[in-house]
């Protein structure tokens, strides 16, 4: 399990990793504005519901909006000051959302209850599900999943594996990586807290051997039992083991995680709870930390900001709701050779056209690229190659999906397995006809929901 050849057996690419851009830098923390503007929803699921008003005054910690049914997640105020509006702006993906609108007043009343010293009572296990539901905790690897449901299996499934996805396979993302450099221990204990609530005691950090410095920061909190220095009361055993693995994208997807690691496949259609894991991510690990040991709800995040067009690539630790533009200024603003911006990664991320939009719960990074690391070409017909069908980790055919979707033909798209794919863009990566793939796919699944049942 140990060794560095550890991988998934189909598929895959290796596109140009750009880590060393923000990698050695230190975590910035970015001022905190005197505006923000908080989305509503920022998770998979039922929206959730404003509870303040205009003209309210909150607190830090403070929730704007609660959960509203079993998928959902609560959205708490990363500032004390006053609600200026409630209505739509722009946020990622351009388009329009509910946002709540906040004027910080610079004194973040409230901060306090969250800073004092952090502890993890197992003699309180019981309390920990509802304290990550209450915080709001979501995936940070940008999928944003409720956590709290995902640490709730249903109750006639076993699980015997919870894995870590240390990974962050998208080239220039370092955000993962400087959180399990810099705060290894708090990580590795939010590991073994969700491994008390699964019930598991086999925890394994998947992480890819071209972040050395994470892999040993990981592996010294785990074998000097740091992480466990904030434990009180009836502490479970854990067997808990950090595995590196072979660099190669998506090698962080989770069920290309699960094969590496496991050796198991998730079948077509099933989550991974039907072979026996859960799969979280590192970022959501250490909020999950700080939901149980500080009872402190998500309202910042670490985003990397790099690229060729950025003056200082790095990480930055930003709250909920600061605009991009902050962030661009906290990393000394673009170049003239921008030619290119994205949020997310450069494989699964989107076209970031506003620096107005707010940092959001699922932000991992943004992009500012040159022309040269931007470089696109037209789009012209398939060849029939075939090198998207080595590509897929899924072992699909790309062409052939994608084919049927040329043709509005969706239910002949969805039989040759569209809803199978990840959308990782491994496909059109290799593509030499430079066919918009993962966007024909994404149709698809769009109108498969609309399709009569």
């Amino acid at each position: 399990m140990s060794s560095v050849t550890a991988r998934f057996k189909r598929g895959g690419v290796h596109p140009y990793e750009g880590k060393e851009l923000s990698a050695a830098s230190e975590l910035v923390t970015v001022e905190v504005p005197k505006r923000l503007q908080v989305p509503v929803t920022q998770h998979l699921g039922k929206p959730s519901k404003v509870v303040v008003e205009k003209g309210q005054d909150v607190q830090v910690g403070q929730i704007l909006a609660e959960a509203d049914g079993p998928i959902s997640a609560p959205v708490h105020s990363p500032v004390s000051g006053k609600v200026l509006k409630i209505g739509d702006a722009e946020i990622v993906g351009a388009y329009r959302a509910p946002v709540i609108d906040i004027m910080n007043d610079g004194k973040f009343t409230g901060e306090e209850a969250f800073k004092g010293t952090p502890v993890v009572n197992w003699d309180e296990k019981g309390d920990f599900l509802g304290r990550i539901r209450s915080a709001g905790v979501v995936g940070l690897g940008g999928a944003a999943f409720p956590t709290a449901v995902k640490l709730r299996p249903p109750p006639n499934v076993k699980i015997d594996h919870l894995l870590i996805n240390g990974c962050e396979c998208e080239p220039y993302l370092t955000a993962d990586d400087i959180l399990m450099r810099e705060r290894a221990a708090e990580v590795v204990a939010g590991c073994a807290i969700m491994a008390g609530i699964l019930g598991v005691d086999r925890v394994r950090i998947g992480v890819e051997v071209n972040k050395p410095r994470a892999i040993e920061a990981l592996s010294t909190a785990i074998s000097q039992q740091v992480y466990t220095a904030t434990f009180k009361g009836a502490i479970p055993s854990f067997d808990i083991v950090t595995v590196p693995l072979r660099t190669m994208y998506p090698q962080g997807a989770e069920k290309q995680l699960i094969e590496a690691i496991t050796g198991r496949q998730v079948p077509s259609g099933q989550l991974p709870f039907s072979v026996g894991c859960v799969v979280q991510n590192v970022g959501t690990a250490l909020a999950v930390f700080d939901a149980v040991a500080r009872k402190r709800p998500l309202f910042e995040r670490v985003v990397t900001l790099t690229g060729g067009a950025i003056t200082n690539p790095g990480n930055y630790l930003a709250r909920i709701g600061t605009p991009v533009s902050a962030l661009v200024a906290a990393a000394g603003g673009t170049t003239e050779a921008l030619a290119a911006q994205v949020a997310g990664g450069p494989m699964m991320g989107k076209s970031l056209r506003n620096h107005d939009v707010p940092v959001v719960k699922g932000m991992s990074g943004l992009l500012f690229l040159t022309a040269a690391e931007a470089a696109a070409a037209e789009e012209t017909d398939c060849i029939r190659c075939g090198r998207c069908v080595n590509a897929c980790p899924m072992g699909l055919a790309p062409c052939e999906i994608t084919a049927q979707a040329d043709f509005l033909k969706w239910e002949k798209s969805i039989s040759l397995g569209a809803l199978d794919c990840v959308e990782c863009g491994s496909c059109q990566y290799v593509c030499p006809a430079n066919r918009f793939l993962v966007a024909r796919v994404r149709l698809t699944k769009f109108y498969s929901r609309r399709l009569p049942k």
